[in-house]
């Protein structure tokens, strides 16, 4: 089967591996059709497309918009199937999927955040051609599962490149692993800085974030000034450029803890999840948590969960080693054999 998986944004390239190696391993002949900031992010998988092509929507005048999105159509009626890496929020995939409306080819999306099924006017157009999603986790399902004509599954993109171990100087430090750029509208940054300035003594812990920090930019200066300023850079592992693929899993692979440090947000509970998520999955690491997060299932069999009374408790165990971590990683569910067969069959359906 002749097979798209398109990504015309900027985001969510820690998707398409898992789809490729998916989607090859079942017999496909796969196109990847990104966005070309995403050239940088594939290098270590690149290789298993069959070809890689690249279009820029970004900063172009209405005309030359509108001709790139023709040819890109002209491209992906030739398939037999379309995958949507983001099928959501933009309005080139609309116009795409109501040209394609027209073509025998078979559509399929990912939704990042499920409530766009539920009360977006753009996703509605989308769902004329769309009539398959996936989701990223089994606790998205019970909402929005076979609503109408739409039908909707999990998957979980958990399978990446096997990298070669860093020589990463860990000695016999402890590492809290924090995944991302600095999202100051997502992550609390402030909580952490001064909930662990008011441990006296951490011999062992250290907060690897695993993101560039740029001091040029007001978040990045934000979280270095507040580090500096309360006396703990000391406790942090920080990247000053861009952390290569290779380099950030290395990294993930030898932290001890992956922290998403979210702040309380009711989407997380019903529509979307955090890629961090997803990356202490890969990995089968145990999360640190916010309570507010407890009673989403992998989380729950997965983190060891904290309040802002409880986290200098809890952070010190770990630093004493006197912290059992529950994360086991037994369901079958994590098995790249249960993964892929659940993704095929759904497209298959």
């Amino acid at each position: 089967m002749k097979t798209a998986i398109v990504e015309i944004r900027e985001s969510h390239e820690e998707c398409i591996c898992t789809q490729l190696s998916f989607l090859k391993d079942a017999g496909h002949k796969v196109t990847l059709i990104l966005h070309p900031i995403l050239a940088q992010q594939i290098t270590d998988y690149a290789n298993l497309a069959d070809e890689v092509i690249y279009f820029d929507f970004d900063h172009q005048d209405f005309f030359k918009k509108l001709r790139l999105q023709w040819q890109l159509f002209g491209m992906l009626k030739k398939f037999d199937l379309i995958v949507f890496n983001t099928a959501h929020s933009y309005s080139v995939v609309r116009n795409l999927t109501v040209l394609l409306r027209f073509a025998e080819v078979a559509c399929v999306g990912i939704l990042h955040d499920t409530k766009k099924l539920l009360s977006s006017s753009t996703q509605s157009i989308i769902s004329q051609k769309v009539k398959k999603y996936f989701v990223l986790n089994d606790a998205l399902l019970p909402l929005h599962k076979n609503t109408g004509a739409i039908k909707v599954q999990s998957f979980y993109p958990i399978f990446f490149p096997e990298y070669e171990p860093l020589p990463v100087y860990k000695q016999n430090d402890i590492w809290i692993g924090i995944p991302g750029r600095v999202d100051y509208d997502r992550r609390d940054y402030d909580f952490l800085v001064n909930a662990i300035a008011e441990i006296p003594t951490l011999d062992r812990v250290k907060f690897i974030i695993l993101g560039k920090v740029d001091r040029n930019n007001a978040a990045g200066k934000r979280f270095y000034d507040s580090l500096e300023k309360s006396g703990q850079l000391g406790r942090f592992k920080l990247f000053h450029s861009f952390v290569e693929n290779r380099d950030f899993h290395s990294y993930l692979a030898a932290c001890d803890y992956i922290m998403p440090l979210l702040k309380p947000n009711a989407d997380y509970l019903k529509y979307k999840i955090s890629g961090t998520f997803n990356l202490a999955f890969a990995h089968k690491k145990t999360m640190l948590c916010h309570t507010f997060f407890q009673d989403i299932p992998d989380l729950k069999e997965n983190s060891c969960f904290f309040d802002p009374a409880t986290f200098p408790q809890l952070i010190s165990d770990i630093d004493t080693g006197n912290l059992k971590s529950p994360a086991t990683y037994s369901d079958p569910k994590w098995s790249y054999r249960f993964q892929q067969s659940r993704y095929i069959d759904f497209i298959n359906e």
